[in-house]
């Protein structure tokens, strides 16, 4: 039960147009948030460098501590993601503060694959969310990770255990209420037709100026042998390539 001077404190109410990006860490869930932000999605202050990513990950630090708070809150982390979140009252005046910090903006927007753990309290605030998802090949995912972190992710098995994790949360909230999806396993020119795709289908105006937030060297791995994969992760690899644009 909240407290009662919490529930006191007034919601952030907000007409804005939201878009969330639901995809598991390294799945190029950044690259399909900056082509976002490039339509004029505004994003807040976003990190566009990082070691592991050219044009960093386009997420805001604000709302990825937060996500982090509330995942240690219920004996998780983003590695460990738990299977069921309560928001504390400290976290939801947090997030009421931070949707009111775009209040002034007519179409706002995040990425943080901590979001497909930590979104029931958003979607209570803000109930009009739109969702993008994107997914990678759970191999790639996993060499990935087993490259930026050998000590986390000794092996691929831990890797495609978190993709297992994250694509199983994905296409829950997929079949809630559909939306699009993207495979970042797709070649270059036919992921580029595909994020036109998503653009006409949101109805974001054509950009006037500038080059393509997709660039090749976005990616780093390659897939494998998916024969090799566990049953549930090949299953869930199926069906998302089947839902794909």
């Amino acid at each position: 039960m909240l407290p009662k001077f919490l529930k006191s404190i007034p919601r952030p109410k907000t007409i804005a147009r939201v878009l969330c990006v639901l995809g598991m860490h390294r799945s190029g869930t950044s690259c399909l948030t900056g082509t976002l932000e490039s339509w004029g999605v505004n994003l807040g202050e976003v990190f566009t460098q990082n070691p592991s990513n050219a044009k960093g990950n386009r997420e805001n630090r604000e709302i990825m501590d937060l996500h982090d708070a509330v995942l240690a809150a219920n004996g998780g982390s983003w590695d460990r993601p738990p299977q069921d979140v309560e928001w504390k009252w400290s976290h939801r005046v947090a997030l009421h503060g931070i949707i009111r910090g775009f209040e002034d903006q007519p179409c706002w927007g995040f990425k943080d694959p901590r979001s497909l753990f930590t979104l029931n309290y958003w979607q209570e605030l803000v109930p009009q969310m739109e969702f993008v998802g994107i997914f990678r090949s759970p191999i790639a995912v996993a060499r990935s990770l087993h490259a930026r972190d050998k000590v986390r992710f000794p092996s691929l098995k831990e890797g495609i255990e978190l993709w297992t994790a994250h694509n199983r949360r994905l296409l829950e909230i997929h079949d809630r209420k559909a939306f699009p999806i993207l495979c970042f396993d797709e070649p270059s020119e036919q992921f580029a037709a595909k994020l036109e795709t998503v653009r006409q289908k949101l109805g974001f105006p054509e950009p006037t100026m500038g080059a393509s937030f997709f660039t090749d060297e976005l990616r780093h791995q390659q897939g494998g042998p998916e024969e090799e994969l566990p049953e549930e992760a090949a299953k869930l690899y199926a069906r998302l390539q089947s839902l794909a644009l």
